[in-house]
């Protein structure tokens, strides 16, 4: 989970390979992923971050 970051390698890589998007709702995370479903969630929300990831399992 990051506040701030370009649009990150990692998401591009993950984007690449087809796996799924779970990404702080930040400006590069929404560019990086611009072409992919994802999921965001506020910055800060931990919870939430956790529920999506969960969910992939």
């Amino acid at each position: 989970m990051n506040r701030f970051e370009g649009v990150p390698i990692s998401v591009r890589e993950a984007r690449r390979h087809g796996l799924p998007l779970v990404l702080t709702d930040i400006p590069g995370h929404r560019d990086g992923a611009a072409t992919s479903p994802a999921v965001f969630v506020p910055v800060d929300d931990t919870a939430a971050f956790a529920q999506h990831i969960l969910a992939l399992s």
